[in-house]
């Protein structure tokens, strides 16, 4: 079994056990975002595949896609893998919870906005950390801000 389909089975996986978990708290709808934010977020790998297609002059190839050929390029973006975007998102549940609590905020809308944003930050929290523990990096190589820092290099990423 390939790196990549063993790292989608256990996000897949992860993403429907926390709907199934979340779906015993939120309706189905809110739940869903386990989806998103736990398995689909990987669709950011898309950003360094057309820097990838525009770095190499290439076409799409379905190949080269699945078998990471975009850290050819020498720069790895991924700008949704970010654990600022985990805390981001868990805070702005906690303050619109808290919010609510306080009758600050009343309508339905806020309190359906901090169950999204508690099922998103805590779904991709589990996304980073599975990718966090299958690869062989350090803990610096899921910030986004300390990528970009970094220029996005591979080699200062990866260690490689």
């Amino acid at each position: 079994m390939s790196y990549l389909l063993f790292t989608e089975i256990l996000h897949f996986l992860g993403a429907l056990a926390l709907f199934l978990l979340f779906l015993r708290f939120y309706k189905w709808y809110i739940a869903g975002f386990s989806f998103l934010f736990g398995f689909l977020i990987d669709v950011d790998h898309l950003f360094d595949y057309f820097y990838f297609m525009k770095f190499f002059n290439r076409g799409f190839n379905l190949r080269d896609f699945l078998s990471a050929q975009s850290v050819t390029t020498g720069k790895i973006f991924i700008p949704f893998h970010g654990w600022e975007w985990v805390v981001l998102l868990l805070l702005l549940a906690l303050l619109f919870r808290a919010l609510l609590n306080s009758g600050t905020l009343k309508k339905d809308f806020w309190k359906i906005l901090a169950q999204i944003l508690f099922v998103a930050g805590t779904s991709l929290f589990t996304h980073i950390l599975t990718d966090y523990f299958t690869n062989e990096v350090g803990f610096g190589a899921y910030s986004f801000f300390w990528r970009w820092s970094n220029g996005f290099y591979t080699s200062l990423i990866c260690g490689k």
